[in-house]
């Protein structure tokens, strides 16, 4: 991978997040097959992870590809025309899960639900790491700091703000240590102070206290 120096890093640990979150949900609808009692947790996860991804393209739609486009002409077309199959990998994924509650043969309706997840997450995996190979080393490239910030912010705006405490728990909660420490460092740099203690309360809530402890050891300013 380019190594990524600028504020433009910030996506790549949103990013890092849904190829997880895509691994435990796929491993999540294989379980179906044998336990029915796990699909209200697999759809309340996988409309959450809906929602969550349809603001982080707006969001890349109105802001990131706009100006890939302006530095490289062509270069956002890919990026843009994912986002229509994007949403047909996630209607498949509703229609299985509409088809396993009312089907008579679970288990054929589960390999249904299995493999649209299967197919979301080859999918999207490849997006992601598309971004991160080509999208975000263009914009770190040839756009100045204060650019990119700009280019962020206008990227989260298109998060409703009462939906900010949730994400950033979700992101929080599936980054590692050294994940969460790069995050957090890229947050402090653009973000304002009281946004930024916020945070810190919202990352106690969801982290273990032998997490906390070495988080503030080697990031003081969270205290």
């Amino acid at each position: 991978m380019v190594e990524i120096k600028g504020p433009i890093s910030g996506y790549l640990y949103p990013h890092k997040v849904i190829l997880v979150e895509l691994e435990n949900l796929e491993k999540l609808s294989a379980t179906l097959i044998t336990r029915s009692d796990v699909l209200l947790e697999f759809e309340k996860r996988i409309n959450f992870m809906k929602l969550f991804f349809i603001a982080h393209e707006d969001g890349e739609e109105a802001a990131l590809y706009p100006t890939a486009e302006r530095l490289r002409k062509g270069s956002s077309k890919p990026f843009e025309w994912d986002r229509h199959l994007n949403e047909q990998y996630f209607q498949a994924i509703s229609a299985a899960i509409a088809e396993y509650k009312t089907s008579k043969n679970l288990q054929t309706a589960a390999v249904k639900l299995a493999q649209a997840t299967a197919a979301l997450r080859a999918f999207l995996g490849a997006h992601e790491v598309k971004e991160d190979e080509i999208l975000l080393p263009l914009l770190d490239a040839e756009l100045t700091p204060p650019e990119q910030g700009k280019v962020i912010g206008a990227a989260m705006s298109k998060f409703p703000p009462s939906s900010v405490e949730e994400v950033e728990k979700f992101l929080i909660k599936r980054l590692n240590q050294p994940e969460r420490i790069g995050f957090l460092k890229v947050i402090k740099q653009g973000a304002p102070l009281e946004t930024f203690k916020a945070i810190t309360v919202w990352v106690k809530e969801v982290v273990s206290p032998e997490e906390w402890k070495e988080l503030t050891d080697k990031m003081p300013e969270l205290k």
